[in-house]
């Protein structure tokens, strides 16, 4: 091989290698340049919601519906003006339809409504997240079903009647502190009634009865003269 020949073959080599980066980022240039995303984005509004979730609701036909709402236990968010409205395990663009169509509905005639996701509910580790007791709470309390109360670890007789209907939201209009009960598991599909005087609990005069899994709490709605 001639001297001029094998110069041309390595400057020609050197050109095509001496870069890698370029024709790697070539064609996802050309693709941007044509319309088409390069790299496809990562689909955060397509991961479902789920409870402990924090959402910023934004209604741009009227800002007295706008907030940041928690995705509550049972996976709703509680909407201004609206009430509760259930989104757990849909994607954002999912809720933001069910609750324009909510708003279309009983609110305004036209609803743009736009989710944002600004946290999610922590990952805790199973083995120190602490013992669980299921109650049920029905009558005059703010948040009436069912509720998963989380506890230290060995300490599951450590929670009081009164603590766990504070942490779960409190009483409601109008209760009637003096006649609630518990009706308790006691075997064999039986169930225990236990009276209730949280007006004696508040003023100190009794102690707070340790709650105890399976237990419904009943409150009832004092009588109005």
């Amino acid at each position: 091989m001639r001297p001029h020949q094998f110069l041309f073959l390595a400057v020609f080599s050197l050109g095509a290698c001496s870069n890698p980066q370029l024709s790697q980022t070539a064609a996802p240039a050309a693709a941007v340049q044509a319309g088409r995303p390069a790299v496809p984005q990562a689909p955060q509004r397509q991961v479902p919601i789920i409870e402990g979730d924090r959402l910023e609701v934004t209604v741009r036909e009227d800002s007295s519906f706008n907030g940041v709402y928690d995705v509550r236990e049972g996976g709703h968010v509680m909407v201004n003006r609206i009430g509760r409205v259930q989104v757990a395990g849909m994607t954002l663009p999912e809720a933001e339809e069910k609750i324009r169509k909510n708003l279309q509905t009983n609110q305004l005639t036209k609803a743009t409504v736009l989710i944002d996701r600004l946290g999610r509910a922590p990952r805790m580790d199973p083995r120190i997240e602490g013992d669980k007791l299921i109650i049920y709470l029905t009558g005059a309390v703010n948040r009436p079903g069912q509720h998963i109360l989380t506890l230290p670890p060995g300490q599951a007789d450590s929670m009081g009647l009164y603590e766990a209907i504070l942490i779960t939201g409190g009483f409601g209009d109008f209760a009637d502190l003096k006649k609630a009960y518990i009706s308790r598991p006691c075997g064999d599909a039986m169930r225990q009634k236990i009276p209730v005087n949280f007006k004696s609990i508040i003023d100190g005069a009794s102690p707070d009865p340790s709650i105890g899994n399976g237990d419904v709490i009943t409150i009832p709605t004092r009588k109005l003269l």
